[in-house]
């Protein structure tokens, strides 16, 4: 997957540098440092909430509210469900405290993590808490953090100017004063190349199919091997998912010319349409 992406994304000449201000190499840089030194590879620090209240984007004692939020309305919904089945499973297998420190494997895992595989702020699990917020984070990682910018997200929304980095072919201006936006934009052949880019990362077939959100725990496989509880509380998130992808799908401008106020339809996170997982 990686060799992949430095193939199409990073590599002289490739994407990278042909849509974006920057060279692919500088995206690469940018990136690992902010990884490494600058906070965003934290794991137990950039939960869910925690990481949007540290960028003062909720309960913020900085300034106004923001009236309007799309993405954590609709990924709070499904970040809900998703704790609400961990929840579940977790407290259905491990009926006491002491079951879970006492799970050689599980803390086995947890040292990996904290040591060879050089997990960043990987919190130590000694509660059914503990392991409940893990699962979750883990799996709103691969679902609603990595496809509210990916995939099927991708040209159905994102690459309609100006939602998306691309929309900027210069720098971010040093001063104020610029009369001129559309400077700033990128040259129509550049257009073109975000357009295939967003196209190659998309997964129509992926659509309506088993590949889908809401189907995240609708694995027979796996569910034969879990209690009832867990496969009652899998068919519940499913249901919620579906009823979700409704309201989503169903959206429009409302008398206002508004949807979740705001001027544009966002539907990025409906659950039959974004991927449970990251793709290749």
């Amino acid at each position: 997957m990686l060799t992949v992406v430095q193939t199409v994304l990073f590599a002289p000449g490739t994407v990278v540098d042909q849509i974006f201000p920057y060279t692919g190499q500088s995206a690469q840089d940018y990136t690992t440092d902010r990884y490494k030194n600058k906070g965003s590879g934290r794991f137990e620090s950039n939960y869910f909430e925690s990481e949007l209240g540290a960028r003062g984007l909720i309960n913020s004692n900085v300034g106004p509210a923001l009236k309007s939020f799309p993405f954590y309305e609709d990924a709070s919904t499904i970040h809900d469900a998703i704790e609400r089945f961990m929840a579940t499973f977790v407290n259905s297998f491990y009926a006491t405290k002491k079951a879970i420190t006492r799970d050689a494997e599980l803390q086995a895992w947890v040292t990996e993590a904290q040591g060879p595989a050089e997990a960043i702020d990987f919190p130590s699990i000694t509660s059914n808490g503990d392991l409940i917020d893990v699962l979750t984070h883990i799996a709103h990682l691969a679902s609603t953090s990595h496809h509210t910018v990916n995939t099927n997200e991708l040209i159905d929304i994102s690459s309609t100017l100006p939602f998306h980095p691309p929309a900027l072919y210069k720098p971010i201006p040093t001063r104020k004063g610029i009369k001129n936006v559309a400077n700033y934009l990128p040259p129509f052949n550049q257009v073109l190349t975000q357009f295939a880019v967003g196209a190659l990362f998309a997964r129509p077939k992926f659509v309506g199919s088993k590949r889908a959100l809401l189907h995240m725990f609708d694995d027979p496989n796996m569910l034969d091997r879990m209690n009832p509880k867990t496969r009652k509380a899998a068919a519940k998130f499913k249901k919620d998912m579906q009823a979700f992808s409704a309201d989503v799908s169903g959206r429009t401008f409302d008398t206002d010319g508004l949807s979740q106020g705001m001027p544009f339809v966002w539907r990025a996170l409906d659950p039959n349409v974004a991927p449970y997982s990251i793709t290749t």
